[in-house]
């Protein structure tokens, strides 16, 4: 028994499950933990296969997100865990139940069978954090399941349930429900006495090569996909990644996901979605998302509604057409069917200077983080987090860009305020505060 779950041997069977609550993430210890679990039972003459099963309501979620973009402590996940796995001569069968998702499914995929509840559910949410998954989830699973198929999973970020993830070839088995153990244990027996074959996912090659040589499959999921994928970073890297796990053997394949996910995880785009990603389960927990965007002219959301209204007329009638102000909207990255008040649709085609763009963005938006910050002054929002949900959520504004607050601290709060004054716009009284103290607003 450690902190971090336990070993026990079953019927021939070493169990490694992991305890840590309250999602299993694969932090540094629970890695060690995985780790020396299998080296120890590998070892053990008494133990035929391995059992990797987790405690508590759901298998893993994957990496633990406060990881992200610090020094990665040893063991290394891919290199050193998923290696420990790969390399060894007995069975290891990963249980899965609850969720397995990003590096959580990842692990599942490393080992050698993967055995889940009905209610289960698999996938690689990565792409919702702007990056693509990064502990060789690019490369495995188009050897499981196949380019196209893998394509749209990843590129989805949505969980796969159980049935479905079994019929693609995502895991082998279903367990009964509430037996996942007793089941996974019966089958890793079964494994060893039939002398099944321990397959490891990196060297498939049959489920990748009907798709070798054929770049139009990319093309053309680029081209279906053009609208949604527009501004994001994260899938043209993810369809590059799985298009080197047809092209290039395993390794180089990873490396060309490695590069991806350190240039993504490095980007301005993936600390706006990350922001986001807690934002929004704060929200959900506080004023609660019904709230904030509730269209009423007093809440959140209806506020934000009027100011960007009352903007775009604000720039016509100073000589901007309505096709541009469309056009500026749409080049920052909101919808083509992002709909202003008493303005025509934009032309289709229409493209503007860059730098008419960027004026016309910024008399636009930098009202809805002024007006962000009066309603945090006058107590109608919460958090300056829960305006950013709001504007996402509500406005369709680009999730990349992080919404009107973060988006503030990322252009900087002095650069604002001087824009606002020179619009004719009194800066709120904090905004002004903060970018006197060069705080952040979205630190609130």
């Amino acid at each position: 028994m450690t902190d971090f779950g336990k070993y026990s041997v079953e019927q021939g069977v070493g169990i490694i499950e992991i305890d840590y609550p309250p999602v299993n993430a694969l932090s540094a210890e629970v890695r060690g933990f995985i780790h020396d679990g299998v080296a120890r039972f590998r070892a053990d003459p008494a133990v035929a296969a391995i059992i990797l099963i987790c405690a508590g309501g759901t298998f893993s979620v994957g990496a633990d997100i406060r990881e992200f973009g610090q020094v990665i402590r040893r063991p290394y996940l891919h290199e050193e865990v998923f290696e420990g796995i790969v390399t060894c001569p007995k069975p290891v069968i990963a249980a899965i139940h609850g969720m397995a998702l990003g590096g959580g499914y990842e692990l599942a995929m490393a080992c050698h069978y993967r055995i889940a509840t009905p209610s289960a559910q698999v996938g690689l949410p990565e792409v919702r954090l702007g990056i693509p998954p990064g502990t060789g989830g690019t490369q495995m699973l188009p050897r499981l399941i196949g380019v196209e198929a893998a394509l749209e999973i990843i590129c989805s970020g949505t969980a796969v349930r159980a049935d479905k993830a079994l019929e693609l070839g995502m895991i082998d088995t279903l367990a009964a429900e509430g037996r996942l153990r007793e089941d996974a244990i019966a089958s890793a027996r079964r494994i060893v006495a039939e002398g099944k074959p321990l397959p490891v996912v990196r060297t498939r090659e049959d489920k990748v090569a009907p798709a070798r040589g054929h770049p139009e499959i990319y093309e053309n999921f680029l081209a279906r996909n053009a609208e949604k994928f527009r501004g994001f970073k994260a899938y043209p890297a993810i369809v590059d990644s799985v298009r080197s796990a047809a092209e290039l053997p395993f390794d180089e394949g990873y490396a060309v996901e490695q590069r991806w996910s350190g240039a993504l995880i490095a980007s301005p785009d993936f600390a706006a979605q990350q922001y986001y990603f807690f934002a929004e389960r704060t929200a959900a927990k506080g004023a609660g998302l019904e709230a904030l965007l509730a269209k009423d002219d007093g809440s959140v959301l209806g506020r934000l509604t009027a100011c960007l209204t009352a903007q775009a007329r604000r720039v016509v009638a100073q000589g901007a057409t309505p096709q541009q102000v469309r056009q500026a909207l749409y080049d920052y990255g909101f919808p083509a069917s992002m709909l202003v008040d008493d303005l025509p649709d934009m032309s289709p085609g229409m493209s503007l200077a860059s730098g008419i763009s960027h004026d016309l963005i910024s008399q636009l938006l930098y009202p809805l983080t002024n007006e962000g910050a009066l309603m945090r002054e006058e107590g109608v929002a919460q958090r300056a987090s829960d305006i950013d949900v709001a504007a996402i959520k509500g406005l369709c504004w680009p999730v990349y860009r992080g919404g009107p607050m973060f988006g503030a601290d990322q252009t900087g709060l002095a650069t604002i305020v001087s824009a606002l004054r020179a619009m004719g716009i009194e800066p709120a009284s904090s905004l002004t505060e903060k970018a006197e103290a060069g705080e952040r607003l979205a630190a609130d």
